[in-house]
Formats: structure tokens, sequence, C-alpha cells
């Protein structure tokens, strides 16, 4: 393992664990599944079911630039 320099004291993460050695956790090894651990937790499966997505389709026009409508006019 690399010595520790009190000169690189900034790159390190304070909200980085421990391990027993002093030395950054490795959570991969005693993970129930082989390759990088999902940042979302291990409770879902991508990609998420339609009904399970919180999503509405925008249906009022943007505005345009340099174009003011008084109330009740069209464009």
């Amino acid at each position: 393992m690399a010595k520790k320099n009190s000169k690189n004291a900034h790159l390190v993460e304070p909200t980085w664990g421990q391990s027993v050695d002093g030395g950054p956790p490795l959570t991969e090894l005693i993970s129930e599944m082989t390759g990088s651990l999902s940042p979302f937790g291990e409770d879902h499966s991508f990609p998420l079911p339609v009904e399970y997505l919180r999503y509405a389709h925008p249906t009022d026009k943007p505005n345009r630039a340099g174009v003011q409508l008084r109330p009740g006019e069209r464009a």
C-alpha cells in the first residue's frame, strides 16, 4: 500500500470509510454480486418498468424569444 503523504491530504474524500488496516474499504469483496455495485442500491433492477416512472410530457409551447402574446391571443 502507498505511504500516506500529507502533501496530498486534500485529495482524500472525508466521507470514505476506513478498513481495519486504515486503507479504503473493499465492499466489492463482501457483495453477493460480481462487478461494481449500483449507487442506487441493490434493490433496483434497470431498466425500470414504465409504471414506476413519473414523467409528464410538456404540452405548453415554450416561450419564443422576442414574441410577446397578449392574453387570449394565439401564436
